[in-house]
């Protein structure tokens, strides 16, 4: 009986072993999906590189085509009226083929865009303006074709007035909504509350579409962590949903800037 259940036990782990060959098709699958995946980050990465410089290029024509459009006439005719009234501007000069009157038509052009542009900024830190701004953007975000365009430079233009705003100071990761889950967010200064022995952490969590838009915190530095993303590796972590995304997230404890002297801040406002 002794060799017979030998038998069976030795079948048995046959029957239990994985034919021949399946483990090296199980490790080529799984190296063909590494491949797979480290392609696809790559080119993932690449493309996001891409969008904002052909944006901005795509911007500037555009920008520049409709300034000639809608400006460069205006001002033409202002030239030609202060040829007309003065003798500082030879009317003999007015023409498109001189380059002296193309290059001041174009930079008084630029200058009349500028000016345009800073009472347009002006005007819409006021409140009433800002609401009829948001008004018209939740109609544009129901079109769906015009929907993926405007966020996607509402995006970029979000993350470029982060990245050069210089208000935030480290990137760092808090546990949000609630333990265990965990997420990327912005140390931008401390606060000194009363009835804590230390100042809490003032923590911003952005949120997609609108980085600007997001959550304050108030937090212990115990629940904040530094990582070892720079503001721009964190800026695309958070655009692309994930994506793109470190090959290794490092965290310690978080540590407190050291404080600015009075020329360090007087330099800042500047």
């Amino acid at each position: 009986m002794a060799p017979q259940s030998t038998q069976e036990g030795r079948l048995g782990r046959l029957l239990k072993e994985d034919p021949p060959g399946q483990a090296a098709a199980d490790k080529s699958q799984s190296y063909w999906w590494r491949s797979y995946s480290t392609v696809r980050r790559r080119v993932v990465t690449g493309a996001l590189f891409l969008i904002p410089i052909i944006t901005t290029y795509w911007f500037v024509n555009w920008f520049l085509g409709m300034i000639k459009q809608s400006v460069e006439p205006a001002v033409r005719e202002h030239i030609k009226r202060l040829a007309m009234t003065t003798r500082f501007i030879d009317p003999a000069a007015i023409r498109p083929d001189n380059t002296a009157y193309r290059a001041v038509e174009t930079i008084l052009s630029v200058i009349v865009v500028i000016v345009f542009l800073y009472v347009l900024g002006m005007m819409t830190q006021r409140t009433a303006l800002r609401r009829l701004i948001a008004l018209g953007e939740s109609f544009v975000v129901r079109i769906p074709f015009v929907k993926f365009f405007y966020k996607t430079s509402k995006q970029i233009v979000d993350a470029v007035a982060l990245s050069s705003s210089g208000a935030l100071k480290k990137v760092v990761m808090i546990e949000f909504p609630h333990p265990p889950f965990k997420t990327i967010a912005f140390a931008t200064g401390e606060t000194l509350v009363e009835g804590n022995a230390e100042p809490l952490v003032n923590v911003f969590v952005a949120t997609t579409p609108h980085l600007t838009c997001g959550y304050l915190l108030l937090l212990p530095r115990g629940k904040v962590w530094e990582t070892n993303l720079t503001l721009e590796e964190a800026l695309k972590f958070i655009v692309s949903g994930g994506i793109v995304h470190p090959d290794q997230l490092i965290v310690g404890a978080y540590q407190s800037p050291p404080p600015q002297t009075a020329a360090a801040l007087q330099e800042q406002d500047q």
